[in-house]
């Protein structure tokens, strides 16, 4: 009755040419819901992909082995914990903290069955190709990092109700300055480095003209002593067919050439034009289909 609540969730996985069982589990409670506040915690034993965006997912990658002998998804094993508190400080300006621990090994692949691979052609090695390492074969190592991430839209305002509060759309630029901190030595982790990023992002309403997205980031590494593959800055890149018209993702960049430990910037634009083309043309506009730009 108060909006408080909680959340459990399990998802177990299994590799049938592996024969690796990786469970894991996650918690939420969600405390206060005028100030957005909640704490999670989530542990277990899985697979990831090296960039925790996910840019390719299984189920398209599954298909691409398949029907064409390419395997673009790139994946490390990890056993992890992790936990997580967010929080409104004021209004419009809320705070994240995550930590979290790792124990991070390599995988190799385990099978080579496809339909259109021709006999004695193999799979690329499940190790990343990068422009600043080379191919990327990772070492065995543990993780522990701290993140801090600022999130401030200026002027927000709201609709305050007895136990819960409204976000109304915003009116101004959504800005997230976040640092994180590799910690050498917790918990015998290996990393030892610490990033500054920061983020603008707004969306526009044009009315019958559809509606406009765009995105600013940047960010620098303040020190590098070591860090590895799954700790670079990463490009949502594309080497499918298929798109994904996401404001993050760039639909003909590979998945990880370009991943840096160096300073990065990035711009996007994205324009939903709705129906305003499609529904100027006869029959056409029948199909219901839209245009982004």
């Amino acid at each position: 009755d108060d909006n408080r609540f909680y959340e459990i969730n399990a998802s177990p996985r299994y590799g049938f040419s592996s024969e690796q069982f990786y469970p894991s589990a996650s918690a939420v409670y969600s405390y206060n819901p005028k100030r957005y506040a909640y704490a999670a915690v989530s542990l277990g034993h899985t697979v990831q992909q090296f960039n925790p965006d996910n840019p390719i997912r299984p189920y398209i990658n599954s298909f691409m082995t398949l029907f064409s002998g390419e395997n673009f998804m790139k994946l490390y094993e990890k056993t992890f914990v992790r936990l997580r508190h967010r929080g409104e400080l004021a209004p419009g300006l809320r705070l994240d903290v995550i930590a979290q621990f790792e124990d991070r090994s390599p995988l190799f692949n385990t099978n080579d069955f496809s339909f259109a691979r021709e006999e004695n052609t193999d799979f690329t090695p499940n190790s990343p190709v990068n422009v600043e390492l080379g191919d990327v074969t990772m070492p065995a190592h543990q993780a522990a990092d701290i993140e801090l991430s600022l999130r401030w839209i200026p002027f927000q305002k709201y609709i305050d109700r007895p136990d819960e509060r409204f976000s109304l759309y915003p009116e101004w630029p959504r800005i997230i300055l976040t640092y994180r901190r590799g910690v050498s030595g917790l918990l015998g982790s290996d990393v030892d480095y610490s990033t500054i990023d920061l983020k603008i992002s707004h969306d526009l309403s044009f009315g019958l003209g559809g509606y406009a997205e765009w995105q600013v980031r940047g960010g620098t590494l303040l020190s590098a002593n070591q860090v590895f593959m799954p700790d670079f800055f990463h490009f949502n890149g594309n080497r499918t067919p298929f798109g994904k018209f996401n404001l993050n993702s760039y639909e003909l960049l590979d998945y990880y050439q370009f991943a840096t430990q160096d300073a990065y910037f990035k711009a996007n634009y994205s324009h939903h034009f709705n129906g305003f083309l499609f529904n100027k043309l006869p029959f056409i506009r029948k199909l219901d289909l839209q245009a982004v730009g």
